[in-house]
């Protein structure tokens, strides 16, 4: 019988001495590994019958202090992290005290293989057990902004930076996200129950929000919401800013805005150990201890704190807006982003009382093109004669319609005509509908709206009256001769509406604030517009039993047999009746991001040969006497 040739006998390979040794180490690891998840497994049975100890040593584990001696080796939590992900759907209401203490544990520092079945488990819990999905939103969030030194240098691991801490931390969200898509709303809450307390530092704040703009962009879903949540907590501090300026001198609170902060953490090199640990000294000096400082040395610290928290803020949110209204971009995608930013001003900036900043980015991306400057314009507009809304909003509506035309340089002449000419339309109209119900007296309250109009025109003539003229592109300024016999030729109609309004029974002029109203005068009387120093001396001799002012404007009006009060005696400051000179587009001064408004402000400018002749000095006579 042949035999097969079976061809050359083969070699056996044999494993080197170093080979064997990894081989028998890698198969230990896993034996132990496949141990401890079966050990798991079983806790978890013995638990649920009051059995403890297999279920407390799995807890101790992921609650010891990685730099404790006695800590768990990484490979041993690992197994045990294997065991909870086979054991998920076991993990229910009575085992929550093991599943918080996981959520509790260092896990963003470890290395890379920790951090894949770390974030695998947060996977298998919200899946199996959607009990867990707030508490481990909440854990997600917190490490948006604080992630303690001792977390980011453990023990036997190299040392992790702030942004890889928050990429790992974004990845398991939009995790979550994936799996569970109705847990925007939970991961909502949490973003506003994380939010850095004011008191908090300038890097909180930056961190928090900068992380904030990420989750934007793997979650557009939330994009409004998170937006509106950071504008809501700007504005809280931009009035903190303003309590804190009150009854400081202008020096200290111009020498707070011109201090420029330090660089935000996202601004530095990537390649800086300072950058990649994160822990620089503007934490520690944020919180520094002011015991050693007075209570104007701390009111003074306090405002260079929230200055420089509003600042970096501010700098953010412009560049995050920044892209959609490039030239780039998409009508839609443009469109977008303005409506979250009208929704915000309307819904969070208008309701806030002399908001001083948050207010500039609407003005500044308004500004892009000539629609959006002119639907800003409507909405503000419409706010304005919305009698649905409260007076009081309705005025603040009035200041902010006045102040973009007024200040905004990149408010076409055609937009500054058509918002004169809407305005004095409706003055016209709410000035037959007032006049009418005006016997002896005039009640300020009841008239708001029009006074707040004639505020608004008021203040715009006086930035703007060169696009009002025939030659709104003349070279008018404080070096341009002035024939005396030279006169404008204005835009049809304003004179005359303007007069019937401040002629009227309602005495606009009684009520607008006193120094809009004398530029006003000023200017108007300088361009021979109009002559208005009569009525004001007739206004300062005005007495109570003419006009009634025995009440505030944002109070009830006085019965018809209670006496009034004198409106302004001559000489003092302006009244409460007065309406606010609150005009809120007034220079920004935040060191850092007023970059970005460069170029968007009518600066005021001088009047034709303004100071020269006789009939400058009439006027100051005049002015002087008015007040």
């Amino acid at each position: 019988m042949a035999v097969a040739d079976t061809g050359p006998p083969k070699k056996r390979v044999r494993l080197s001495t170093r080979s064997k040794a990894l081989t028998g180490t890698s198969r230990t690891v896993e034996k132990k590994a496949l141990t401890m998840t079966d050990d798991v497994g079983e806790a978890i049975a013995k638990h649920t019958i009051g059995e403890d100890a297999g279920y407390d040593r799995i807890q101790e584990a992921f609650t010891t202090d990685a730099a404790a001696k006695d800590a768990p080796s990484p490979d041993r939590l690992k197994g045990y992290v294997l065991g909870l992900i086979k054991n998920a759907s076991r993990l229910d209401k009575s085992c929550s005290g093991l599943v918080h203490s996981v959520l509790a544990s260092d896990w963003v520092g470890r290395d890379d293989s920790y951090v894949a079945l770390y974030t695998s488990l947060l996977n298998s819990l919200v899946s199996a057990q959607g009990r867990y999905v707030g508490a481990i939103l909440a854990m997600l969030v917190e490490k948006f902004s604080s992630v303690p030194r001792s977390s980011r240098r453990l023990p036997n691991h190299p040392i992790v930076g702030r942004p890889q801490i928050y990429a790992r931390s974004h990845n398991a969200v939009n995790s979550v996200l994936q799996l569970v898509p109705s847990a925007g709303s939970t991961l909502l809450s949490s973003l506003s129950s994380e939010f850095p307390h004011s008191s908090s530092s300038r890097r909180a704040h930056t961190d928090f929000v900068e992380n904030l703009v990420i989750l934007t962009g793997y979650a557009p879903g939330l994009k409004a919401e998170v937006v509106a949540l950071i504008m809501e907590r700007l504005v809280k501090i931009d009035v903190q800013v303003q309590v804190d300026m009150e009854g400081l001198e202008e020096a200290e609170v111009e020498a707070g805005l011109a201090r420029e902060a330090p660089a935000a953490p996202w601004n530095r090199d990537a390649g800086d150990e300072t950058a990649a640990d994160g822990d620089s000294e503007s934490d520690a000096d944020s919180v520094m201890s002011t015991e050693s400082l007075g209570e104007e040395g701390r009111r003074v610290k306090e405002l260079d704190e929230n200055l420089a928290k509003m600042d970096a803020i501010m700098d953010i949110l412009f560049r995050f807006y920044s892209p959609a209204f490039s030239k780039s971009s998409g009508t839609k995608q443009q469109q977008y982003h303005f409506d979250l930013l009208v929704n915000q001003f309307a819904s969070i900036i208008l309701p806030t009382y002399r908001s001083r900043h948050s207010q500039f980015l609407i003005f500044h991306f308004a500004q892009t093109s000539e629609y959006l400057a002119d639907t800003f314009a409507g909405v503000c507009h419409h706010l304005t004669l919305d009698h649905t809304q409260p007076a009081l909003l309705r005025q603040s509506s009035a200041a902010y319609l006045a102040s973009f035309v007024a200040r905004g340089a990149h408010v076409s002449t055609e937009v500054v005509r058509n918002v004169v000419q809407i305005i004095g339309v409706e003055l016209d109209r709410l000035r037959e509908n007032d006049e009418s119900s005006v016997r002896r007296r005039v009640y300020p309250k009841r008239h708001r709206t029009f006074h707040a109009m004639v505020q608004a025109l008021l203040y715009i003539f006086c930035f703007r009256w060169r696009d009002l003229t025939d030659d709104p592109a003349g070279d008018w300024d404080e070096q341009t001769p002035f024939i005396d016999d030279q006169e404008f030729q204005w835009e049809p109609s304003l004179k005359e509406t303007l007069s019937r309004a401040i002629y009227s029974k309602l005495n606009p002029l009684k009520v607008c604030s006193p120094s809009v109203v004398n530029e006003f005068a000023r200017v108007a009387c300088h361009l021979r517009f109009m002559y208005i120093y009569p009525l004001l001396e007739s206004n300062r001799r005005l007495q109570l039993s003419e006009f009634a002012m025995s009440m505030p404007l944002h109070s009830s009006p006085p019965s018809a047999d209670t006496g009034g009060a004198s409106f302004n005696a001559p000489g003092e400051s302006p009244s409460p009746y007065h309406l606010d000179d609150y005009f809120p587009f007034d220079p920004y001064h935040l060191p850092i991001s007023k970059r970005w408004l460069k170029g968007d402000y009518v600066e005021w400018q001088g009047l034709p040969t303004l100071g020269d002749g006789p009939a400058r000095e009439n006027e100051d006579t005049d002015s002087d006497e008015a007040e």
